[in-house]
């Protein structure tokens, strides 16, 4: 099941509870094997995330700015979604998780950098997330 799609305003942002999240960007060609969109553009799977306590969509929570990747359910997962007007009431009564959320967000950045960089190749990697609220 797609659960954010890049370049598509979200409201939103995504805690995992559990499962195991799929997650693609969309680039050009038509690589074998991979879903085709539209625009000749395919989503080509960059990494997973399996680890409870992930968050998905706080880049776009702390921009403003579409989810720059899409991120689907492989099987089945329990997720915890929070509005981004929550996320807001949350980070201003904890200026740290703020902070938390920053950071992770220039982590997850950098890692797809490489992974954009790594020759084409799918890598499996585990993006951070803030473990606790």
């Amino acid at each position: 099941a797609l659960l954010m799609k890049q370049g598509e305003k979200s409201a939103k942002m995504m805690i995992l509870v559990s499962g195991t999240v799929g997650v693609y960007e969309l680039r050009e060609g038509h690589p074998g094997g991979q879903r085709k969109s539209t625009g000749g553009l395919v989503h080509v799977e960059i990494g997973r995330i399996s680890s409870g306590g992930a968050c998905l969509g706080e880049s776009t929570v702390l921009t403003g700015e579409p989810p720059p990747l899409t991120f689907v359910a492989l099987a089945d997962v329990i997720m915890l979604r929070v509005p981004m007007d929550a996320v807001g009431w949350i980070l201003r009564r904890r200026p740290r998780l703020c902070e938390s959320l920053a950071n992770t967000v220039c982590q997850d950045r950098a890692k797809a950098q490489q992974i954009r960089l790594g020759m084409g190749m799918t890598l499996h990697v585990h993006l951070h997330g803030v473990h606790s609220l």
